[in-house]
């Protein structure tokens, strides 16, 4: 209700005591804890954002939105390990989401594991058209040596992305590569 149109108004802090006032009509919400968590995030506030989405897992576990939050939450603060446990969950749970595969798809870069990185970049591009992942992925095709789907990829993000700066400097920087010659 109200606490939505306040963060959809950037207003986290008045969307924050909606939702406190939600929880204590009803501690036993898991989205309370769960909306609020991810205010305490745009307010960059971590620490708090954890402690809510772990009391949302421990009220609604099955959710795997709430294991992707933690998951990212966790990743931030440098715990590769939980982060991964968490996405892990999610994914056991049934939760397709682009976000997930993203952060999997990071993970497994971060690891160098580029055919990993590329499944899950792909697995993102099921769900929606996102610039960066098309960069991103164009990058690891490249550093499988598949010239061909580097290109497929950049050309995608010029299609999808016509007015993105970015997507023309990725495009231009992959035209100049010396890899591109040795064909």
């Amino acid at each position: 209700g109200r606490a939505n149109t306040h963060a959809k108004s950037h207003d986290y802090n008045k969307a924050i005591n909606d939702l406190e006032q939600a929880i204590h009509l009803d501690s036993e919400v898991g989205d309370f804890f769960f909306d609020r968590s991810t205010n305490w995030l745009a307010l960059m506030r971590n620490d708090l954002a954890l402690e809510d989405i772990e009391e949302a897992i421990l009220l609604d576990p099955a959710k795997g939105e709430y294991h992707l939050l933690r998951g990212k939450l966790l990743r931030v603060e440098g715990h590769e390990e939980e982060a991964m446990g968490a996405f892990q969950k999610a994914q056991q749970i049934g939760l397709e989401h682009p976000e997930l595969y993203k952060e999997l798809a990071m993970m497994a870069l971060e690891k160098e594991d580029l055919s990993k990185a590329r499944m899950y970049f792909e697995q993102s591009l099921e769900f929606t058209l996102d610039l960066h992942v098309l960069i991103d992925i164009s990058m690891v095709e490249t550093n499988l040596g598949h010239i061909d789907e580097a290109q497929k990829h950049l050309e995608d993000a010029i299609t999808y992305f016509p007015f993105s700066p970015e997507a023309h400097k990725e495009y231009g920087m992959f035209l100049l590569q010396p890899e591109r010659e040795e064909r």
